[in-house]
């Protein structure tokens, strides 16, 4: 009878040992299900509850990314700032400005954002056309619109600045050299500063022996401004815009004793200077 009863028991073991391998363990058993992600449990018991557990992570589930993190919560493939989800305002995202997106959600994507404007940066200045006004400094080098360099392209939209050394058209001439430039008070000659000098040069004579105060050789001085006008002055008189070739100097027949002794350059400001006004 021992021997049938070991048998029994025998057999019974081995029925549940199929059981239990078939079946799998019985919730609750040992402590341990599924997470279900909107319980509010642990229900695996690994110490961390629906979503703060990486097992409710998938594509399509019920969680949502968090983006302070560098976690993908919402199963999407993107973690953290790298997740569209997370480029709103206020989002904590900041703008990477390599053309994926608006990142720090204000509107504004890549070189569109200020936040991108920065020197040695992806941005390039973005220079104005004819008559615009450009105050935005893309590409973040202190300078914006027509003051930037990058802007001085031939056929592009900066004006000529007469009062500078640099090309800003693009033409190949700068500041008063631009024939732009020709009629700019800036750069057309005044008699103290440009002219009268050239006179004095190569009109007024060794001590003042030709066209002076002191000898008014045939009835013209270049002593000052007021005596090459007056209406008494031989070609004082005749000096209006255009009629400039009645000084002699430009003739040239003069001066006698040296004729052509006059540099074109120096021709070429009196006769700036007469259709410029005749500006003191």
């Amino acid at each position: 009878m021992a021997s049938v009863a070991r048998m029994l028991l025998g057999a019974m073991l081995w029925v549940m040992g199929l059981v239990a391998a078939t079946v799998g363990p019985v919730s609750g058993c040992d402590g341990k299900s599924p997470e279900e992600c909107t319980s509010g449990e642990d229900e695996d018991q690994d110490g961390r509850i629906d979503c703060d557990d990486d097992d409710c992570w998938i594509d399509g589930g019920v969680c949502v990314e968090v983006c302070d993190t560098v976690f993908d919560e919402d199963g999407d493939g993107a973690e953290g700032c790298d997740d569209p989800d997370c480029w709103v305002a206020g989002g904590g995202c900041d703008e990477i400005c390599d053309g994926e997106g608006d990142e720090d959600g204000d509107g504004l994507a890549d070189c569109e954002d200020d936040d991108c404007w920065v020197e040695g940066g992806e941005c390039d200045e973005i220079c104005p056309a004819a008559g615009e006004v450009d105050d935005a400094d893309e590409d973040g080098d202190g300078r914006t619109g027509c003051d930037d360099p990058d802007c001085w392209v031939a056929d592009g939209g900066c004006e000529e600045r007469c009062d500078t050394a640099s090309d800003e058209d693009a033409d190949g001439a700068a500041g008063c050299l631009d024939d732009d430039c020709a009629m700019d008070p800036f750069c057309v000659p005044g008699f103290a500063d440009d002219v009268q000098p050239i006179f004095l040069e190569h009109c007024w004579g060794e001590g003042g022996a030709c066209h002076s105060d002191l000898s008014n050789l045939g009835g013209l001085s270049f002593d000052g401004y007021d005596a090459v006008l007056l209406p008494s002055n031989y070609c004082g008189a005749r000096v209006t815009k255009g009629a400039c070739s009645l000084f002699r100097i430009l003739e040239p027949s003069m001066p006698q004793d040296c004729l052509g002794c006059v540099p074109q350059t120096d021709i070429d400001v009196i006769q700036a200077w007469v259709d410029g006004g005749l500006l003191p």
